[in-house]
């Protein structure tokens, strides 16, 4: 069976800018979700509305870990263990993790079971878990590097010898990270490509 999803386990998993917008639209793009041994099997709507057509996502897991992913909306958008690419863009994995959880809220029964015999909450780093205090820095951090332009994040980034593409919110991600845990150095193998975090570890992008 599927671990049980925690808010850090999932914010982990997805970025909190995605983890946000789950919360949002969770409950307009999920239309259905069951598991199947350690599978989650979803039915979605076309979270761009673009198409009338059903979306549908497979999330596979292993212990208390996510082993890989396919959503329809991008057939090309699958994990892959030499890429350490996460699902960070795709709305319809994110909110299908989401509708899981609390799904697994609303049935104690099932719940307290999985707990009991499985003992597994989806895994969270130790040097990623955060007490109290360090979630009230992260969540200042996110309000003062949101009032930077693009610009400006980049130029953090780039002074810092850190990754500097991506959208603004990805931006951000990255220079909260970076204040919370420090500048990563550049891959130790290629020497030429930024490290990033990808699913549980950080990995290269070059």
């Amino acid at each position: 069976t599927p671990p049980l999803i925690s808010t850090e386990g999932l914010r982990d998993v997805l970025g909190t800018h995605l983890w946000m917008d789950a919360r949002q639209l969770e409950g307009s793009i999920v239309n259905k979700i069951q598991t199947d041994k350690a599978t989650l099997l979803a039915k979605c709507t076309d979270s761009t509305q673009k198409r009338n057509q059903v979306i549908r996502v497979i999330v596979e897991f292993s212990g208390d870990r996510i082993k890989g992913w396919k959503c329809s909306c991008d057939p090309g958008r699958r994990s892959r263990e030499n890429s350490g690419r996460i699902p960070r863009g795709c709305l319809h994995i994110a909110c299908s993790l989401l509708a899981l959880a609390k799904q697994q809220k609303q049935d104690p029964l099932g719940q307290t079971q999985l707990t009991d015999i499985h003992e597994k909450t989806l895994y969270v780093p130790p040097h990623r878990r955060m007490n109290t205090r360090a979630k009230i820095k992260e969540a200042k951090l996110f309000e003062q590097f949101d009032q930077l332009t693009v610009d400006h994040l980049r130029s953090m980034l780039q002074r810092n010898g850190q990754s500097s593409s991506g959208l603004k919110r990805d931006l951000i991600e990255q220079c909260v990270d970076g204040a919370m845990r420090g500048a990563l150095p550049r891959c130790p193998q290629c020497l030429r490509g930024h490290l990033v975090y990808r699913l549980y570890e950080y990995r290269c992008n070059g």
